[in-house]
């Protein structure tokens, strides 16, 4: 029980909804509504929604650079536009690795788009600390999201 604005509320757990949110794993996000101020779970909720559309590498990425001739690291993934994801119409096109000039300036060798990675220790809280960055000749089509399936490291 809690008072909210003057009033006694009463919330009910919600085990089954629990239960489901913990098959999301830390992508899920279960917060009481027992309680007269909201800022932290809508902080968490934010942090939550960062995180998913945060350009940072997550997980056991293999690390081992795959073309030591290429400037930077160049670690064994696949990058690709989905325009129009989970329709009829969904097109998918793969987006070739950048030709590095240095580590920190990608040519995009006139391909209408390409992908590249940098360490982003301050932007990316991840085990790799590294960073997606794709690079366009204009604007991603609308309704285009970006997939990403990088090697995982071995065990």
């Amino acid at each position: 029980m809690a008072t909210i604005n003057g009033h006694l509320a009463i919330g009910r757990p919600s085990l089954r909804l629990n239960e489901m949110l913990a098959g999301f794993g830390d992508r899920g996000l279960f917060r009481t509504v027992c309680q007269s101020d909201y800022s932290t779970a809508l902080a968490d909720i934010g942090a939550l929604l960062f995180a998913a559309v945060s350009p940072c590498l997550e997980g056991t990425l293999d690390t081992r650079d795959t073309d030591a001739v290429n400037p930077g690291l160049q670690p064994d993934c696949t990058v690709s536009d989905i325009e129009a994801p989970d329709t009829d119409a969904q097109v998918e096109t793969a987006i070739p690795r950048c030709h590095m000039i240095d580590q920190d300036h990608p040519d995009r060798a006139g391909a209408p788009a390409c992908w590249w990675v940098a360490r982003n220790a301050a932007a990316c809280a991840t085990e790799t600390q590294l960073e997606l960055r794709v690079e366009r000749e204009g604007a991603a089509a609308p309704n285009t999201t970006v997939r990403v399936s990088c090697a995982t490291a071995p065990s």
